[in-house]
């Protein structure tokens, strides 16, 4: 299995790494099967985050870039 990666620490890089994780439609929980650990509830707030910015939207539970 390829290594996952790490979480990043620094919020801009977190959004960048969703940002490209969402070249395809995922779920939360797919886009925090990526990195180690899952991390479901570090994932969430950037997926909100990106939607306030009009960035992402919501349909059903796969989020999707705009």
């Amino acid at each position: 299995a390829e290594a996952k990666a790490t979480w990043p620490k620094v919020l801009s890089e977190q959004i960048s790494a969703v940002i490209v994780l969402l070249a395809a439609p995922a779920t939360c929980e797919q886009i925090a099967d990526n990195f180690k650990r899952k991390p479901v509830k570090q994932v969430q707030p950037v997926l909100e985050a990106l939607e306030a910015l009009g960035r992402a939207q919501l349909l059903g539970d796969i989020w999707e870039l705009i």
